[in-house]
């Protein structure tokens, strides 16, 4: 709450007030590229002047307009009829799904070389592209035992996922 005063006049006669008004908290949110969260739950907060609910985790769905680009996010009160200061937050891109991925086979023998089954990205119906929208390592690839074909996005896309392949020593 901000304490202010000011003048105003009364049958011609100047009158001080001493009040207060109230502010919402500025957000502190922060974006994972599949939720704006870390927000009050069930609270409507305004995303670019539209308004959104969070729901019960305090989280509100990035819209695919978002990505990429800054939104400004502001708590709104409309009973008290005030707004915080807006936070400015930069949407990356879209989260990487282990579901969106597929391993050329998840099942092999030991040998002793390392092994590195073939990856397909795809967001929906769309291929995505190493070196453009994914980069590609192993871990624990030699070795019998779980191994890991780890994709990380990069360009329009975020988040690292492992996906498991297994090596079987005999």
């Amino acid at each position: 709450e901000l304490t202010f005063a000011y003048s105003y006049f009364v049958d011609n006669s100047p009158t001080k007030f001493v009040g207060e008004i109230v502010k919402e908290e500025k957000p502190e949110a922060q974006q994972d590229g599949e939720y704006i969260y870390d927000l009050r739950a069930n609270t409507e907060y305004r995303i670019n002047g539209t308004a959104y609910t969070t729901d019960g985790n305090g989280r509100i769905p990035i819209d695919d307009s978002w990505l990429q680009a800054y939104v400004s996010i502001v708590k709104t009160n409309e009973e008290e009829k005030c707004y915080s200061d807006p936070q400015s937050l930069i949407i990356g891109g879209k989260k990487i799904r282990s579901e969106w991925i597929t391993l050329e086979y998840y099942n092999t023998y030991y040998d002793g070389t390392e092994k590195c089954p073939g990856v397909t990205v795809k967001d929906g119906d769309t291929l995505l592209t190493l070196g453009n929208d994914y980069t590609l390592t192993y871990k624990d690839n030699t070795d019998a035992g779980d191994a890991y074909a780890v994709v990380t996005g990069i360009g329009g896309y975020t988040g690292v996922v492992e996906k498991n392949f297994y090596i079987d020593g005999k």
